[in-house]
C-alpha cells in the first residue's frame, strides 16, 4: 500500500500546491490592527538577566491582540530569543509573569529547535502531525495504519483496521489535513524527510521540518524565532504569503528575523527591544523598517536631552556633596540616593546597532583602477557532484551542476542565489577551495582555511578549472564558529585578527590597543566581556565576529554566504552601507534576503536546481518581477537570461541536452513505479464512487479528486513521454 500514501501526496500538491506556486502579489500587505482587538498574550513587568550582570528585559510590558503580526527588533544579544522564550514559556521568569488567554494554544519555532531530549527519537511525521483536534488525530490514526497495512498487506486485522481509519478521514476531515501537510512539505522542501527521524536531520532540515509542524499545528499564537533561516528564497515568499494570508488572519503571530522585505510583507506592528525595555513603534502601510528607524531617532533624541539635563542636575548635586551637608537629615540623605540614579540617567543613552565597518589597511599596489576592470578569477568548466543515486540494483551519478564557465572582474558585484540544495554555497565554496590551496584564503582561522583546501577534492576538473589572479580572497561562513574557536575568548579572536594583518601594521606595543579598538567597533562595548568566552555570546555577537576577521583582511574577492543570518538591523544596515559604498573589491554574495542583493548587486547568478548555472544582468527585483508576469503554465527557469553570445547560449544547450540524455534512465526509472501506483489509486477511487452512488457529496469530493490525480497522471505520463523520446533520438 506504498501507493496511499504517495497518491495522498499527489491529490495534495496538485491541488493545494498550485494557489502557492505563483504569487504575483509580492510586496507589503499592512493591515493596520484596531485596538478593539481582543488581547491574547498579556506580558507584565518582566524581569530577566542570564548572568546577573546584564538585563535582558527590565520591567517590560507589552500585549498581544487576536489577529496582530509583531516582528521584534533589537540589536544583537539585546535578548529577543530570550523575550519570545518566555512568551512560549519555554524560559523562566526572574520577575513579572506572562498570561495567555484561557484556551489558547502557544506553538514556538526556536532558532535552533527539535533539540530537547526526546526530540531525537520523534519522526518527521510526528512533528507534522503533533496538533491538537478530530482531524489531525485521524489523520495520525491513518499515517500509523497505513504504515502497519503495508508492512504486512496479508493480515486481516490490520486491513480492517486502515478502512476504518480511512473512513475516520472523512469523518473528521483528515484529507485536508493530509493535504495541508504536504503543501507545506513541498514549499519548505521536506517532502523526502517524511520516512526520516528527527536525529537523523541536519539543523537546517530541523528548522523547516518544526516550522512545518508549527503551521500546521492549530495553535492561536504562533512565536517564531527567525523562521527564514535556512529557507531558499520560494520557500520565504511562500511563508509570507501564508502567514500574511486569510488562513491565518485570527492568528497571533509574533517573530524575529532579519529578513527586512520579509518583515515588511508579514507584520501589522513593531516592537524594540533595546536596554531591557520594549518599545512600540506606530507602523504606516508600506513603511514598517522606516517607521521604526524615524521612531528611534525620535526616542534617542529625547534620551539624549533627557541625559543632558540629567548631566546638568548631576554635577549641582555632586557640587553639593562635595561642600558637605550641614545636616545629614532624611532629605539630604535622599539627595544622597538621587545621584546614583542621575549618574544612570546620564549613561544610560547609547546608540545601538550601527557598526563602524571598515576594511583593512589597503595595498595601493593592487588597488589601481587598471586592475579593477581586470578578471581575477576564471572558472572553466566547473562541475560538482551531489553524490551517487541507486534506483533498480543501477547507479547513477547526482550532479548539482555541470560545465559552468564564468569569469569575475574585480568589480563585480554577483548575487547567488536557487533552490535549497541547488549547489549555491558549493559554487562559491569551489573558488574558497582553490583560494586555500594557493596559499591566497584570508580572513579565516589556520583550521578553517586547512578544511577549505582539503574541501577541494569536491569539484571537477584538473588545478586550473578555477584560475585566480594574483588576489587575495575573503570568505564568510554560512557555518558558525567551530568549537574550538568559541573556547576563546573576544580579546583572543581580536587579537588573532591584527596578527594577520600584514607585517608591521601594528607595533607590537600597540596590539592589545588595536584589538580594542576593532572590538569597539563591532560593538563589543563591555570590556570585561571580553575576557568570557565566545560561547557565551548571542548567535548574532559571534556572527559580528567572523565578519570583523574577513573585513579586516581586506580581501580583493569578497565571498560572503548568508551574511544576514542572525544579524540585527543595525548591522545589516551598515554592511549594506559598507558593501555599497566603501568595499572596493569583487563581491560574490549568497543571500535570500532580497533588500541586501537589490542593494549590493547588480549580476545574478541563478541555480534553479536543474544541474545548471545562469546569469541574469540585473537585479533580485528585477528578476522575480520577470518571474511573477510569467504564465502560470511556464516554468521559471525559462526565464532565466544569458547575457553572454549565441555561441555561449548554445554551448549550454547542448551541454543541457547531454545532462538529461545522462539522466533519462535514472529518470524513467523513478517515474515507472509513481504511474502505476496513481494509477492503482485512481482505480480505487472508481471503486469508491460506484460504492457510495447514492451519496452525492461523498461522490463530488471523490471527484474532485480523481479529477486531481488524473491531472498528475498526465503530466507524468508527459515527463515520460519526452524522455522516452530523447532516448530514443541519435546524440549529435
Amino acid at each position: 500500500m506504498a501507493c496511499v500514501m504517495r497518491c495522498l501526496t499527489a491529490v495534495a500538491v496538485v491541488t493545494l500546491a498550485a494557489a502557492f506556486s505563483k504569487s504575483p502579489q509580492h510586496r507589503p500587505r499592512q493591515t493596520l490592527l484596531h485596538d478593539s482587538a481582543q488581547p491574547v498574550v498579556w506580558c507584565e513587568n518582566l524581569a530577566k538577566s542570564h548572568d546577573g550582570l546584564r538585563l535582558q528585559l527590565d520591567d517590560a510590558s507589552l500585549t498581544l491582540r487576536e489577529g496582530q503580526r509583531c516582528v521584534v527588533v533589537g540589536h544583537n544579544g539585546c535578548g529577543k530569543s530570550t523575550l519570545l522564550g518566555v512568551i512560549a514559556g519555554t524560559e523562566a521568569l526572574d520577575g513579572g509573569g506572562v498570561r495567555v488567554k484561557k484556551g489558547a494554544k502557544v506553538t514556538c519555532v526556536e532558532q535552533e529547535p527539535l533539540t530537547a531530549p526526546g526530540d531525537g527519537a520523534k519522526s518527521v511525521r510526528d512533528v507534522l502531525l503533533s496538533g491538537d483536534g478530530r482531524d489531525v488525530a485521524a489523520a495520525r490514526a491513518y499515517a500509523a495504519a497505513a504504515a502497519a497495512y503495508e508492512a504486512d498487506p496479508g493480515d486481516a486485522a490490520l486491513a480492517k483496521r486502515f478502512e476504518r481509519a480511512s473512513d475516520a478521514m472523512s469523518d473528521a476531515d483528515g484529507w485536508a489535513v493530509e493535504a495541508s501537510v504536504a503543501t507545506a512539505s513541498a514549499k519548505l522542501n521536506i517532502d523526502h524527510l517524511q520516512g526520516r527521524s528527527v536525529a537523523e536531520l541536519s539543523g537546517g532540515e530541523r528548522k523547516r521540518v518544526s516550522l512545518a509542524g508549527a503551521l500546521l499545528s492549530g495553535g492561536d499564537v504562533l512565536v517564531l524565532d527567525e523562521p527564514t533561516n535556512h529557507l531558499d528564497l520560494w520557500a520565504v515568499r511562500w511563508l509570507e504569503d501564508y502567514l500574511a494570508s486569510e488562513v491565518l488572519s485570527s492568528k497571533t503571530v509574533v517573530f524575529v528575523s532579519h529578513d527586512r522585505t520579509f518583515a515588511e510583507a508579514v507584520a501589522t506592528s513593531l516592537v524594540e527591544l533595546d536596554g531591557g525595555k520594549l518599545y512600540e513603534h506606530s507602523t504606516r502601510a508600506g513603511g514598517l523598517v522606516e517607521a521604526y528607524l524615524e521612531g528611534k531617532a525620535k526616542r534617542l533624541a529625547d534620551s539624549q536631552s533627557a541625559a543632558s539635563a540629567a548631566r546638568s542636575q548631576l554635577r549641582d548635586e555632586l557640587a553639593w556633596l562635595r561642600r558637605g551637608a550641614k545636616a545629614r537629615q532624611s532629605k539630604s540623605t535622599e539627595r544622597i540616593a538621587r545621584v546614583d540614579v542621575l549618574q544612570h540617567k546620564a549613561e544610560d543613552v547609547k546608540q545601538r546597532g550601527d557598526l563602524g565597518l571598515e576594511a583593512g589597511a589597503a595595498d595601493d599596489a593592487r588597488r589601481t583602477e587598471e586592475r579593477r576592470k581586470r578578471t581575477v578569477v576564471t572558472i572553466d568548466d566547473l562541475g560538482a557532484r551531489a553524490g551517487v543515486a541507486t534506483v533498480d540494483d543501477e547507479d547513477y551519478e547526482e550532479r548539482l551542476f555541470d560545465e559552468f564557465s564564468y569569469e569575475i572582474a574585480h568589480n563585480d558585484r554577483i548575487g547567488v542565489v536557487g533552490a535549497n540544495g541547488a549547489g549555491k554555497s558549493t559554487l562559491v565554496k569551489a573558488i574558497v577551495a582553490q583560494a586555500a590551496r594557493e596559499g591566497r584564503l584570508v580572513g579565516a582561522t589556520d583550521e578553517d582555511i586547512a578544511a577549505a583546501a582539503a574541501d577541494a577534492a569536491r569539484y571537477d576538473g584538473d588545478d586550473d578549472a578555477i584560475v585566480l589572479a594574483n588576489i587575495k580572497v575573503g570568505y564568510y561562513a554560512q557555518t558558525p564558529l567551530s568549537e574550538a574557536a568559541c573556547a576563546a575568548t573576544p580579546m583572543d579572536f581580536a587579537l588573532d585578527v591584527i596578527s594577520r594583518r600584514p607585517s608591521g601594521a601594528v607595533a607590537s606595543g600597540d596590539l592589545i590597543a588595536a584589538a580594542s579598538t576593532l572590538l569597539k567597533r563591532y560593538q563589543f562595548e563591555d570590556g570585561a566581556a571580553w575576557a568570557a568566552p565566545i560561547a557565551k555570546l548571542s548567535g548574532g555577537e559571534k556572527r559580528r565576529l567572523q565578519m570583523m576577521a574577513v573585513l579586516d583582511a581586506n580581501p580583493d574577492v569578497m565571498i560572503l554566504d548568508e551574511p544576514s543570518n542572525d544579524l540585527d538591523l543595525g548591522a545589516l544596515q551598515s554592511l549594506e552601507r559598507f558593501l555599497s559604498d566603501d568595499f572596493k573589491g569583487a563581491l560574490l554574495l549568497v543571500s535570500h534576503d532580497r533588500s541586501l542583493l537589490d542593494a549590493t548587486c547588480d549580476t545574478l547568478l541563478v541555480l534553479p536546481g536543474d544541474g545548471y548555472v545562469s546569469s541574469f544582468p540585473g537585479s533580485m527585483t528585477e528578476y522575480l518581477e520577470l518571474l511573477d508576469a510569467a504564465p502560470d503554465d511556464d516554468d521559471d527557469d525559462d526565464f532565466v537570461v544569458d547575457d553572454g553570445a549565441d555561441d555561449k547560449a548554445a554551448k549550454k544547450r547542448e551541454s543541457d541536452l547531454r545532462r538529461r540524455r545522462h539522466n533519462a534512465p535514472r529518470d524513467i526509472a523513478k517515474l515507472e513505479p509513481q504511474i502505476e501506483a496513481l494509477e492503482a489509486e485512481l482505480a480505487g477511487i472508481d471503486g469508491d464512487m460506484e460504492a457510495a452512488a447514492a451519496d452525492t457529496a461523498k461522490v463530488t469530493a471523490l471527484y474532485d479528486a480523481r479529477l486531481a490525480l488524473q491531472a498528475r497522471v498526465d503530466v507524468l505520463y508527459r515527463d515520460w513521454e519526452a524522455l522516452e523520446a530523447l532516448l530514443a533520438e541519435e546524440p549529435a
